[in-house]
């Protein structure tokens, strides 16, 4: 499964940047996030609350920060496990001045199987751009008001 899309903030790339990689300020806005701990500068464990179908639990994953070239781009890796399933992620974005603002373009790949999988079926795609869609207009909304 595949995610990708771009947005515009009125922010420098340098403050947009910081945010990104800083897993205690866009961690706030995870959906379904229950609890986040980082353990280092560059990775930190996110428990979610997971629901589709009857499907239901707690998945905790652990992200890496595994690319970065500063200002510009920077990449997490994530793997998970959690009710009886897995989940493998990449995600990133790369940031283009835009005027007065940065563009952002972001992508995500996931890889989801065992019984979340098998249960949910062609439900996850749409969850996913769901859960995507809602995360990025509180992303962007949080970087312009705070950053």
């Amino acid at each position: 499964m595949e995610l990708q899309g771009k947005f515009v903030v009125k922010r420098p790339c340098e403050a947009v940047y910081r945010f990104l990689i800083d897993p205690e300020r866009f961690g706030k806005i995870l959906p379904d996030l229950k609890s986040l701990e980082v353990l280092s500068p560059t990775s930190f464990t996110a428990v979610f609350s997971v629901g589709i179908s009857f499907i239901r639990g707690d998945m905790e994953v652990r992200f890496d920060l595994i690319e970065s070239r500063e200002n510009r781009e920077a990449r997490f890796k994530g793997k998970g496990l959690g009710i009886g399933s897995f989940v493998e992620l990449e995600t990133g974005f790369q940031l283009n001045p835009d005027g007065e603002g940065t563009e952002v373009s972001w992508r995500g790949v996931a890889q989801i199987g065992g019984r979340l999988a098998a249960a949910a079926g062609g439900l996850l795609q749409p969850v996913a751009a769901k859960n995507a869609n809602v995360f990025i207009a509180a992303l962007k909304a949080q970087i312009e008001r705070t950053v």
